[in-house]
């Protein structure tokens, strides 16, 4: 695998699986949820395997560990007697995808990172998933329902927002919003270091300069 990788991309893949389970905000947080909090806690204890074992033995071990986090989530659900829980508990097992997907971009990444990076970066694709399970949910949940957590915001919605075809294109659309923000963020950092580095040369040849007429 090439050494970056737009994580933007394994994000919204990751998300397409579900579109036939988020109607609305309350599930993008539970599917989200389930989904971040199983990729960061199980991507980061299989990254400690990375010295006994290679990339496709650890691929499989996480998945097999995302079943056994299916089953537990699916066991929890149904102990609680919440009709929302009880619907996101019925339809869990399609998360296993997103999971999944999820987990190679870490675990095939070839970028050298320490323990630290992995944690962080792992992190804040748990955290951005959410955030874009959840947007979809809030954006469908208006567009199909006419409604913002159940609660209605006057109108019935519109029948082909119902449709998971739309949803891939809604994912679409967010994935190339996010991606130019994405961009013209790296185009600001870049800039950034580059006067940072010219800057520290500048001072770096006033001060040597300084130190030679010193010496004279």
């Amino acid at each position: 695998m090439r050494k970056y990788i737009n994580f933007i991309f394994f994000i919204a893949i990751a998300l397409c699986p579900l579109v036939t389970v988020i109607s609305s905000l309350k599930m993008g947080l539970m599917f989200g949820g389930c989904v971040a909090v199983t990729f960061f806690l199980l991507v980061n204890f299989i990254s400690g395997l990375e010295k006994i074992a290679n990339k496709d033995v650890r691929v499989f071990l996480y998945s097999v560990l995302c079943s056994g986090f299916i089953i537990m989530f699916k066991y929890i659900t149904s102990k609680i007697g919440l009709e929302s829980v009880s619907e996101f508990g019925s339809k869990i097992e399609i998360s296993i995808v997103s999971m999944i997907i999820l987990g190679f971009y870490p675990i095939y990444n070839d970028t050298k990172m320490t323990t630290d990076d992995y944690a962080e970066r792992t992190f804040y694709m748990a955290l951005i998933f959410i955030l874009a399970a959840s947007l979809y949910g809030l954006i469908i949940e208006i567009l199909a329902s006419g409604s913002v957590w159940g609660v209605s915001l006057g109108f019935d919605g519109f029948e082909i927002f119902k449709q998971p075809f739309v949803g891939l294109f809604i994912i679409a659309i967010l994935t190339t919003i996010a991606n130019v923000i994405r961009i013209a963020i790296v185009k600001h950092k870049e800039k950034y270091n580059l006067l940072v580095d010219k800057y520290t040369l500048q001072i770096k040849t006033i001060l040597d300069a300084k130190n030679r007429e010193g010496k004279k």
